[in-house]
């Protein structure tokens, strides 16, 4: 096939693609039960065939690249405690294209084994568990990290009338997870993370020791809360048949006690941090 009938192939795909997604993401805000199922299950099948084609046209080289960490990818337990270090990245283009990567990989001369997206927990389409985008990102022979952000306040009050106004949910909003009030939320994205069954990290309540910048923080919750909540969560993904979910604990070590939040060796698989780096000096 001639290179600009491929090119043409390839783009008239990808457009339908985000044209479909985004009309059934329209449509998904306005129904909910088995017809918004049913069309997040189309939506995720076309995102899917749309990072295939992309794969396709870009060639085999990424996978081959990789294929060092195939073995990984096959064993949930060398994941957790591998014997190697497993670099990653992220994007600001995400979850809207794996471009970004893909660029940063060709820029470093380095292909990352680790992908890392960030969803917050709410009603919106963009808050579902992003079936397509992990999806894609282990099609090309990387392993997902999702960092999964508890802001309480992103719920419809119209919807969940059990939980308390928005301006009173932050105050002990982790007694409330705990307690089981966001189960409706927890448990959904439990079940599709066990049915895309394949390993992926989930860094959840990040930085949970910073008492400026995070609902989930000290600010708002004693450390009891946070803990008991971690465990909550990590026991209805289990209960899910969830396990092929790594967890993820990353406090913030530039403050104190973070040690203190530590929800302890049975609910916990990796111990992560940032290092922030906000020097003029480079350009990055």
């Amino acid at each position: 096939m001639r290179r600009r009938h491929r090119f043409a192939v390839a783009t008239g795909v990808i457009a339908a693609g985000v044209a479909l997604v985004a009309i059934l993401t329209s449509l998904s805000t306005a129904a909910e039960g088995p017809i918004t199922t049913g069309l997040e299950r189309v939506a995720a099948g076309f995102g899917s065939l749309e990072h295939r084609v992309s794969r396709y046209f870009r060639g085999p080289g990424r996978s081959a690249g990789l294929a060092w960490f195939a073995r990984y990818r096959e064993d949930l337990q060398l994941l957790r405690s591998p014997d190697a270090v497993l670099l990653g990245s992220y994007d600001s283009r995400l979850p809207n294209s794996l471009d970004g990567v893909f660029a940063l990989e060709a820029s470093v001369s380095t292909i990352f084994p680790l992908v890392q997206i960030y969803s917050a927990w709410g009603d919106k389409p963009e808050q579902r568990f992003p079936l397509a985008l992990v999806t894609a990102i282990w099609d090309v022979g990387s392993v997902p990290v999702i960092t999964w952000e508890p802001w309480l306040t992103d719920f419809e009050s119209a919807r969940h009338p059990h939980l308390p106004l928005r301006d009173a949910r932050e105050s002990h909003g982790m007694a409330a997870v705990a307690r089981g009030e966001y189960d409706f939320h927890v448990d959904v994205w439990a079940a599709a993370a066990a049915k895309f069954g394949k390993p992926l990290y989930l860094r959840w309540g990040h930085e949970m020791n910073d008492p400026y910048r995070y609902s989930w923080g000290p600010q708002n919750n004693t450390k009891e809360e946070y803990i008991a909540a971690w465990r909550h969560v990590v026991e209805r993904f289990r209960a899910a048949g969830a396990d092929n979910v790594i967890w993820v604990w990353s406090p913030h070590v530039a403050y104190e006690y973070w040690d203190l939040y530590y929800p302890g060796d049975s609910h916990v698989d990796w111990v992560a941090t940032g290092a922030l780096n906000y020097g003029p000096i480079a350009q990055w």
